[in-house]
């Protein structure tokens, strides 16, 4: 299964058997007691870090998973503004996109280091 999470496309595989055999190390809790919105609210503060640690693919990977169980969708988008730090202020958009056209955002993607414009998915997922 791919999922877009923000920019990236990932490989996720089945999202729960992932779920299953990473939530430990991803540190959100027993994700069975999760609802949907605790877990949009975890990634919400994934998102925040990453601005200080960085981006670790596998971390972004793992919450995807996440996502895709509790809330059904495979796009998640998280709006802020920069250097917004207010989880509070970050606004979640979710939704399901065909598979066929997260593979052609995957495959358009630029060298490496470069990212696919996302103008066009962006337009018709909002």
């Amino acid at each position: 299964m791919l999922f877009l999470f923000n920019d990236r496309v990932l490989e996720i595989g089945n999202p729960e058997v992932r779920l299953l055999a990473n939530w430990m190390d991803l540190g959100c809790g027993r994700p069975d007691l999760l609802f949907a919105r605790d877990a949009i609210d975890f990634a919400k503060a994934i998102v925040l870090d990453s601005d200080q640690f960085g981006v670790d693919e596998s971390l972004y990977t793992d919450c995807a998973a996440l996502l895709a169980v509790k809330t059904h969708a495979n796009t998640a988008f998280f709006i802020r503004a920069a250097g917004e730090e207010d989880a509070s202020r970050v606004q979640a958009r979710l939704t399901l996109i065909p598979e066929e056209h997260l593979k052609r955002v995957r495959d358009q993607r630029c060298p490496v280091g470069a990212h696919a414009s996302l103008e066009p998915l962006w337009v018709r997922a909002a």
